[in-house]
């Protein structure tokens, strides 16, 4: 037996029993197997070329690799799998966890007015839009200078970990520090369904 051809017999079986492995979890069947153990072999061939005796011998090296193709298929089914479970979600069922003893659906969250501006069939009129602009402006008007150029800057879509980088603080601190007295300031002006 030549030293290719055992070469070849061990990638092939550590293919088949990590593939094996694999059954029964993130909703991986038998009738995967064989895609899995391609992905597998495609990804050994690929990455052989760039195997370094020095650094790894052959037989830790071919683990290795197939490893972190099962780990790599193992997160793409859990994140297909967590995606198709959101999808099949009603906007109605209530959200909740073990740290949060609260049922709110996205329905309790989400201002009818503000699904229908997201599909642009907004029911304020042209008047209602400048009244709420002008509304927003006396409230940003009532923070510092400060807080109304963070409120700015995020509201010209910069996100709030840009916007705290910008000013080098910690998130935490961030939002202790800004944007709490901003959501306060929007509160008291009755414009509460408008925050971040």
């Amino acid at each position: 037996m030549d030293k290719n051809s055992t070469l070849d017999s061990y990638i092939k079986t550590t293919i088949e029993i990590t593939a094996r492995k694999l059954i029964g979890k993130c909703g991986i069947t038998r009738d995967d197997l064989e895609d899995i153990q391609s992905e597998m072999m495609l990804d050994v061939i690929r990455r052989i070329p760039k195997h370094d005796n020095l650094r790894w011998s052959i037989k830790t090296f071919i683990p290795h690799i197939v490893n972190r193709k099962a780990f790599q298929i193992l997160r793409h089914q859990r994140c297909s799998k967590t995606r198709i479970q959101q999808l099949s979600q009603s906007m109605d069922a209530p959200r909740g966890s073990e740290y949060c003893k609260f049922n709110i659906s996205f329905h309790d969250i989400i201002t009818e007015d503000a699904v229908k501006s997201s599909r642009g069939n907004s029911t304020r009129s042209d008047i209602d839009h400048v009244d709420l602009r002008h509304d927003i402006q006396i409230a940003i008007r009532q923070l510092s200078p400060f807080h109304q150029q963070c409120c700015y800057e995020i509201m010209n879509s910069q996100s709030i970990a840009e916007v705290s980088q910008k000013f080098s603080m910690v998130r935490g601190t961030f939002y202790a520090r800004v944007i709490k007295p901003i959501r306060e300031v929007f509160t008291e002006a009755d414009l509460k369904e408008y925050l971040i």
